[in-house]
């Protein structure tokens, strides 16, 4: 039966890359230094939600590894949505680990508003900084004309994690996958 549920676990996590990946190429907004607006994360939070930490781990990796080898941003595009994305996850699950919970226990709004908060401010926060490192190294414009960014930097990675956040919390608990499929 464990190996049972190792197969499962993989199994779900690759469906969940090959989806996340697909979902890359529907991007509804991009910037000019290479960040999208799309539905990747969505899927790495839902597989959070709906599977636990490690199959969202898995789908996340896998998924990064795709973008190294099959996208025009590589391995650097790779790298920033893992950390900026995955970031997220993390926040709920160790605010999961505090409370000493299942995912499920986000499908009750204060908590899940809790999380999220924290969650969105990890994101800003590490997106700008590493956009600021990375920006003028990959693009070679100079750090004075991306600081004038950085307004537009939080808020587009505000509303991308609230997108992929708000997306897998509706799909795990209002669509109820996560009870479906655990």
């Amino acid at each position: 039966m464990h190996s049972f549920k190792r197969t499962k676990e993989l199994t779900v996590a690759a469906v969940l890359t090959a989806l996340s990946f697909i979902l890359n190429y529907l991007p509804f907004f991009k910037v000019p230094w290479g960040m999208q607006l799309d539905f990747v994360g969505a899927i790495w939070v839902l597989a959070f939600f709906a599977f636990g930490i490690r199959t969202s781990l898995f789908t996340a990796l896998g998924t990064a590894i795709l973008f190294v080898f099959f996208t025009p941003s590589g391995w650097i595009g790779a790298f920033i949505k893992f950390v900026v994305t995955f970031s997220m996850v993390l926040v709920f699950y160790g605010v999961q680990l505090l409370a000493k919970k299942k995912p499920n226990y986000f499908s009750k709004l204060i908590p899940f508003i809790i999380a999220f908060v924290l969650a969105i401010g990890l994101r800003i926060a590490l997106a700008t900084s590493i956009d600021l490192w990375l920006i003028p190294i990959f693009t070679g414009w100079p750090l004075s004309s991306i600081t004038p960014l950085i307004p537009e930097i939080i808020l587009l990675n505000f509303v991308l994690g609230a997108i992929d956040l708000i997306i897998a919390y509706v799909l795990a608990f209002y669509f109820k996958i996560a009870e479906r499929f655990r």
